[in-house]
């Protein structure tokens, strides 16, 4: 058996849609970590091993590739959700879905930096798909807090606020945690402190829309 370690750059080059996600994952660790203003091209550009030029080949611009790592970060997020899905009907408890996004922001931190700095400050630039990205996303929770409509204070019209509710809360949770442990001594990402803020995150959940459901008409 050949054991030998195989010569730095021996191996065929990703192409096509595989080079194009390894940029995505480089863009999303760029952002995440730096934000729009502070992120380069150059930066992603080494990240995932090329050129500028190679880079510019994909994304004409640093706009453009923003909004292709944002809009696939929302999609992503939108795919663990539809996949939470017990049955046919679609129905998913609204503590399974607070689940499946806090599970997504631990397992993507960078990601989560970056929608919580869009949330926070989005870029100037134009963010199309970004945009279409979160309309499906937020149709996408529509359709399962609906189906268990009757069973929780949530009905079809509340996915922004719960939407809002969970990413403002889970977002910050998994951001925070080198700034959060330095001050306080307060490990977010302990598994102990996550189930925790699981609890936290449902209990809030249901007082917000409680109280939305009692609100007066405006």
């Amino acid at each position: 058996m050949d054991t030998r370690t195989p010569r730095p750059g021996s191996q065929a080059p990703p192409r096509g849609s595989e080079r194009t996600g390894l940029v995505l994952a480089a863009a999303e660790a760029e952002f995440g970590e730096k934000g729009f203003a502070g992120a380069r091209l150059d930066g992603v550009a080494a990240r995932a091993g090329l050129q500028r030029p190679s880079l510019l080949h994909y994304f004409p611009d640093k706009e453009a590739l923003y909004d292709a790592t944002a809009a696939r970060i929302l999609r992503d997020l939108a795919e663990h959700i539809a996949k939470a899905a017990p049955d046919a009907s679609g129905a998913v408890p609204p503590e399974t879905l607070a689940s499946v996004w806090v599970d997504f922001a631990l397992a993507r931190s960078n990601a989560a930096r970056l929608l919580l700095r869009h949330m926070i400050d989005p870029p100037p630039a134009a963010v199309g798909g970004t945009l279409a990205a979160a309309a499906d996303l937020m149709q996408l929770l529509q359709s399962r807090l609906g189906a268990t409509e009757g069973s929780h204070p949530f009905g079809a019209g509340d996915a922004p606020y719960f939407a809002l509710v969970v990413a403002s809360s889970s977002l910050v949770w998994v951001s925070s945690r080198d700034s959060v442990r330095g001050a306080f001594g307060l490990d977010t990402l302990d598994p102990n402190r996550i189930e925790e803020h699981r609890t936290l995150l449902n209990v809030l959940i249901m007082r917000v829309i409680e109280g939305l459901r009692r609100a007066p008409p405006t």
